[in-house]
């Protein structure tokens, strides 16, 4: 029976995959405290299953009796969601109630999935983990409100990256934080940590397009859709003119915003808003595109290190005024730029200094090597950069440091 099959815990057979553990972790172990139901929600592989089975290993560690735990994959399955819930209360001879745990895997592959788990949430109680593609998060609508906890599953950081290999960071390492820093880029997957599998970032990229999107949209150009994300891998943070796009792609205006919108929920590219303090004038405003992550980029160093930095920012605004004057990237305490290369001329950075004076920013350069503070301005080695406080991996790696 596909139960048995999925659950040999059941039967004294607890899986431990991984001895190390994701940096979000303790925030995952932190809902088991809670009611409500947890969503891990992220682009593929990037390890949610892992973390759902990790957990199970956890609870059955910490005394829950390994028949009240059901782990279910919907990945093959062609059944009903309800089957399965019958199934599992007939091989208990109980109903579903409090003291149970229910994990479901790739959620979004069962029908009306977000009524079914309201029903099931709201009737019985029971706690529920869920996993599931970025599409599923965005298709979850309005139905679980208020039950929903949804928690998103990055690929590895390079901090996390070096944790994951045992390397220690050290800026006076230069050379090996540089060769290091390079094999994250190309490898911030977890199967990919210790194995370099050819064509496995292009395998990935095209089951999003291929599979994952048009199982959840409706996409009948599937060839333009990938055409539209290899100009983002090429041309990392280009700014989106949709009437342009239209005439390259062959399609209408609407039909592109639409494929960008589904490519920003799969975590295939990343979306900036030109920044304002007025959030409709941002919406209106042209718009920049990146790849999700760098290993994404098909793009020259440069490019490839200016999608790493939206990354470690998590990236939301740029800013381009009247004059087509950029600043790369804006964060709620920096004004970023990035100046991959070892020379770097006053003049070009003229227009981030009076940006940052005049927002009261932090102005920071992202330097091939240049290190230091002039003129107001800080200056951060691209290596650098993911160990600092201005990137969005700070809180996990000054948890780490107090453990």
């Amino acid at each position: 029976m596909e139960l048995e099959r999925q659950n040999p815990h059941w039967e004294g057979l607890v899986e431990l995959p991984y001895a190390k553990k994701r940096w979000i972790w303790e925030e995952l172990l932190a809902q088991l405290n809670h009611p409500w139901i947890v969503g891990l929600f992220g682009m593929r592989r990037v390890g949610k299953t892992v973390l759902l089975k990790q957990l199970i290993a956890h609870l059955i560690q910490q005394g829950v009796p390994a028949k009240n735990i059901l782990y279910f994959s919907f990945d093959e399955w062609g059944g009903e969601f309800w089957e399965v819930i019958k199934a599992y209360e007939k091989r208990m001879g109980k109903r579903v109630g409090r003291s149970h745990y229910l994990f479901f895997d790739e959620i979004q592959k069962v029908e009306d999935w977000q009524n079914k788990l309201k029903l099931l949430y709201d009737s019985s109680q029971p706690k529920i983990f869920i996993s599931g593609s970025a599409s599923a998060l965005l298709k979850r609508k309005e139905s679980l409100a208020g039950r929903l906890k949804e928690i998103i599953v990055e690929p590895f950081s390079f901090p996390e990256f070096l944790y994951f290999i045992d390397e220690e960071w050290d800026p006076a390492l230069t050379e090996k934080m540089e060769r290091l820093y390079w094999q994250w880029v190309k490898r911030p997957f977890p199967e990919l940590v210790f194995h370099d599998y050819e064509g496995y970032v292009e395998s990935l990229i095209e089951k999003v397009i291929y599979i994952d999107i048009p199982r959840i949209y409706k996409v009948e150009e599937t060839d333009r859709l990938f055409a539209l994300v290899e100009l983002v891998r090429k041309s990392p943070g280009f700014l989106i003119e949709y009437q342009k796009l239209s005439s390259l792609l062959g399609l209408g205006r609407n039909t592109v915003a639409r494929y960008v919108k589904y490519l920003e929920d799969a975590f295939v590219i990343r979306l900036l808003y030109n920044y304002s303090s007025n959030p409709f004038k941002s919406a209106k405003k042209m718009k920049k595109v990146y790849p999700y992550v760098p290993a994404f980029s098909l793009g020259d160093e440069p490019h490839t290190i200016e999608t790493a930095v939206a990354f470690d920012l998590g990236a939301q605004f740029f800013y381009r005024d009247k004059e087509k004057r950029e600043i790369d990237f804006i964060t709620p305490v920096a004004a970023v730029e990035v100046k991959y290369k070892n020379r770097i001329r006053w003049e070009e950075l003229q227009f981030l200094k009076e940006y940052a004076t005049q927002s009261g920013l932090k102005g920071i350069t992202i330097t091939k090597s240049k290190i230091g503070e002039k003129d107001g301005l800080e200056f951060i080695p691209y290596t650098h950069l993911p160990f600092s406080q201005y990137a969005r991996w700070r809180v996990h790696i000054l948890r780490k440091h107090a453990h």
